[in-house]
């Protein structure tokens, strides 16, 4: 990648992801890469079914797509979410102030993940923790698929805020709302 193009993914919340899909009205569904190259090699994803990839534009190349309304949109945001998924909304190759869709990543077959070779942008938004109000009950250590929130029992809890892509899964994880997303310092 040269020095003046950018990841074609990025992180996102599901709050933006969500206004994302508000902000358009046509929609087109296809199976996630990922999950049919897993598949094809007898794996079955752990988290999620395969349609995860929502395009807001007729997508023209190869692979299973599906024109969808709105509220189907919608209601695969609140899958994503209630899976505990990860919204990556995705650029235009060419114009990259163009958001041409979201997808919706795991890390049991995404190859961002797994593959570990995929760029993509953090997040325009960082975790902040009130530490007055954590138990440290470790449940948003386990919701963090970029390990930038550790617990043991000798080191105590940590977080790795350069490791932090600014997803939001944590704030969904904990029971106490100690976590919040504010905005990413430049």
């Amino acid at each position: 990648m040269d020095e003046n193009s950018c990841p074609v993914h990025f992180v996102s919340t599901f709050e933006e992801a969500e206004g994302l899909v508000s902000a358009n009205d046509e929609f087109w569904l296809m199976s996630c890469g990922c999950r049919q190259g897993a598949n094809s090699k007898g794996q079955q994803c752990a988290r999620s079914v395969n349609e995860v990839c929502l395009w807001f534009k007729e997508f023209e190349g190869e692979g299973a797509k599906e024109k969808i309304s709105k509220a189907r949109a919608q209601e695969l945001m609140r899958y994503g979410k209630e899976k505990k998924l990860l919204a990556r909304p995705f650029r235009n190759g060419k114009d990259p102030s163009i958001i041409e869709g979201v997808c919706l990543c795991c890390d049991d077959c995404c190859y961002f993940f797994t593959m570990g070779d995929e760029q993509s942008d953090k997040g325009k938004l960082i975790e902040n923790t009130k530490w007055e109000v954590c138990t440290e009950c470790a449940l948003c250590v386990e919701a963090c698929y970029f390990k930038s929130r550790t617990h043991s029992d000798e080191e105590g809890f940590a977080v790795d805020r350069g490791l932090c892509f600014g997803c939001g899964l944590c704030v969904e994880a904990c029971p106490e709302n100690c976590i919040e997303m504010v905005q990413r310092d430049e």
